[in-house]
């Protein structure tokens, strides 16, 4: 079953998926090729609505009888009839004809009479029994109509006249003498009678069935240009009508012309009250009335051409476009099962298609079913768009080297790429890649080693396995703050603080999850946003081994980078201590200059190598005989701080020596003044 979404609405295609081949029942060995599809995923889990509701090349007509317990389908080819029994979800019977069916009509309220027009002017009248009576109409039949009120069978086809056959009297009567070349449709209103027949030429005249005489009659072109000349101009050029329908009410009445436009009338008046366009510029085939299920006297309109079939709101929701269902095949005829939400259509392909809108209305009591199905599919995440097919970009193509395919057959344009053949899609990447399956089955077996790995005892951890360092500021971001408020709460800080809250939001689970959003601290984009980490991180390269002990991101600066996604997800707002925090962040990882204090004889340079001597240093260099005399005259300072003390705001000073008696010995004038220069 494929669900789409048109407009907000849920579409259920029920037949969707394969069914059983027709040569499979003529096979002598229909056990093992049954047994062979036992495998098959998609056949097992396609849902068969009504068992064996398919034809061999196509269907042409479906018809439901009035008591809801029975479904008339024709179809070719061969030509055959098919009765189902929806109570039982089977075949009743099959009947073989000499010719297509294009028209049915139940003479009973259930499949004990029935009656069908050919496409080679005859009109079979079958029993329970079989074939009752067939009889020929002068010309190609087009449509038909059985009138219960007069017993009067209406066949009209490719001629001005609307034969007439009487099936009390068992013959035929007067015929409807109509000013049109030829007629399409007839309708008939259930409330008052009159008989509606739609023209070749955009004519449309109304009969009184009792007296057969005209009652009205309107050029639909004519009136539509009384509120669209360019539609009328459209519908006039497009040819005639092809359909018409009568609502529930007495008056409403619906046209469909061959130019695709959907005309709504109200019987009283010449113009039409809306008009609505399939913009396919196909024939409209098939219009339907259905009351709204909230039983305010609304009715919804449903109208198809080859292509979709569109629901169209009532008159007094505005009669817009409520949805549109998009058929595989080619459409010949739909029903719409009474008071349900269920469609059925007669297609050009092997089955016939049925779709449920939930919205429209309930299952029919028969398939009751169909509401649960759908109740767990609302629920499930599960989306599919082509079960069979993979989708691609055009870089990929071209990636590939296969962008010749654009514009053939093996691609299918879909939004900003195409859809290719899932078969076809492996071989071209078996070609491209040849490595892929390498991949895909180391990647397997990493996952089949983790998921062994959970099995054992593993120490319970808050952190996820992604993103551990976003995860660890989170939560210490948070028991900074329930702490904060539990010390301003006090005594009451149990009741009032909120419930212990996830990591993130469940929305956003995946970041913890998944390793495709793993933070890449090493990116260009991350060192944009965070420009402190990743100079630090830099700078702790650049050391070596010095900064090897240190972490290159502290707790402090994920946890301030990680105050924004808090915000973000959680929807609070920053507070006054927030604030603070980040200002003491900001202060901390400013640059501050640093002032040395050198002593004499040293130069910056080997300041900043290190090869400052400190005391310490200065008095492990000293001999045993120095150390002996620092400890007996008890002075404190080594000579390189005593020297370092004269010389911080002196400049550099030489060191006079002692004579032996005690006189300080007087230094070269000369020498004195080349050291001043």
């Amino acid at each position: 079953m494929k669900v789409s979404n048109i407009n907000g609405v849920q579409i259920y295609h029920v037949s969707a998926g394969k069914t059983l081949p027709e040569f499979l029942g003529k096979d002598q060995n229909l056990a093992s090729r049954k047994q062979s599809l036992r495998y098959n995923d998609a056949y097992r889990r396609r849902i068969e609505l009504i068992q064996d509701f398919h034809f061999p090349t196509a269907a042409n007509t479906l018809k439901i009888s009035p008591d809801g317990n029975f479904l008339l389908a024709c179809g070719t080819y061969k030509p055959q009839l098919k009765m189902y029994e929806l109570s039982q979800l089977g075949m009743k019977f099959e009947r073989h004809m000499d010719a297509q069916g294009t028209r049915c009509e139940f003479l009973s309220d259930d499949y004990r009479k029935f009656c069908l027009l050919r496409d080679d002017r005859f009109v079979e009248f079958h029993a329970q029994y079989g074939l009752h009576h067939k009889i020929r109409v002068p010309k190609f039949g087009r449509d038909m109509k059985y009138l219960k009120d007069s017993c009067d069978l209406l066949v009209a086809g490719a001629s001005s006249e609307v034969y007439r056959l009487n099936l009390y009297k068992g013959q035929f009567v007067t015929s409807l003498q109509t000013a049109l070349k030829g007629v399409n449709a007839i309708a008939e209103n259930s409330v008052h009678g009159l008989v509606a027949l739609a023209g070749e030429s955009g004519d449309l005249e109304c009969y009184d069935p009792r007296s057969a005489q005209r009652a009205a009659y309107l050029r639909i072109p004519e009136s539509l240009a009384r509120i669209d000349a360019r539609s009328a101009q459209d519908v006039k050029d497009g040819g005639g009508i092809s359909a018409v329908a009568f609502g529930s009410s007495a008056l409403t009445m619906a046209v469909g012309t061959d130019s695709g436009h959907v005309l709504t009338y109200d019987i009283r008046a010449p113009a039409p009250i809306r008009v609505r366009d399939h913009r396919y510029g196909l024939p409209i085939k098939r219009l339907i009335f259905q009351p709204d299920k909230l039983g305010n006297g609304d009715e919804r309109l449903f109208s198809a051409d080859s292509k979709v079939i569109k629901i169209w709101k009532g008159g007094n929701q505005d009669g817009k476009l409520l949805t549109a269902i998009e058929s595989p095949a080619d459409i010949n005829d739909f029903i719409v099962y009474k008071d349900s939400g269920l469609i059925l259509a007669a297609c050009e392909s092997h089955k016939m298609h049925s779709w449920y809108i939930p919205e429209i209305g309930s299952a029919p009591r028969w398939c009751y079913y169909l509401d649960t199905l759908t109740e767990e599919l609302q629920e499930s995440d599960k989306t599919t768009v082509y079960e069979d097919y993979k989708f691609v970009t055009r870089d990929q193509l071209e990636e590939w080297g296969v962008s010749g395919l654009v514009g053939t057959e093996a691609l299918r344009a879909y939004m900003h790429g195409f859809f290719i053949d899932l078969k076809l899609y492996r071989k071209i990447q078996s070609v491209a890649d040849p490595y892929s399956y390498e991949r895909f089955y180391e990647e397997k077996l990493k996952k089949k080693i983790e998921e062994t790995r959970q099995s054992r005892i593993i120490l319970n951890s808050q952190l996820p396995k992604v993103n551990k360092k976003l995860a660890k500021a989170i939560l210490a971001h948070r028991k900074k703050e329930t702490e904060r408020r539990r010390k301003k709460l006090g005594d009451d800080a149990e009741s009032k603080l909120p419930e212990k809250k996830p990591l993130l939001d469940q929305r956003f689970k995946a970041m913890f999850e998944d390793e495709d959003f793993q933070i890449d601290e090493t990116s260009e984009h991350f060192a944009r946003i965070n420009p402190h980490k990743h100079a630090a991180a830099k700078s702790n390269d650049a050391r070596g081994s010095i900064g090897a002990e240190e972490e290159p991101d502290s707790d402090d600066d994920m946890r301030n980078g990680a105050l924004s996604i808090l915000r973000n997800f959680e929807g609070e707002g920053p507070t006054d201590d927030m604030k603070e925090e980040e200002e003491e962040a900001e202060y901390e990882h400013k640059e501050v200059t640093k002032m040395y204090d050198a002593p004499s004889g040293y130069s910056a340079r080997q300041l900043l190598q290190g090869k400052v001597l400190t005391k310490s240093d200065a008095i492990s260099k000293m001999s045993l005989e120095e150390r002996l005399k620092l400890e007996t005259t008890g002075i404190t300072n080594t000579p390189a701080e005593s020297d370092s003390k004269q010389q911080r705001f002196h400049g550099p000073v030489q060191r006079k020596k002692r004579s032996v008696d005690g006189e300080r010995r007087k230094a070269p004038k000369g020498k004195i003044r080349k050291r001043r220069r």
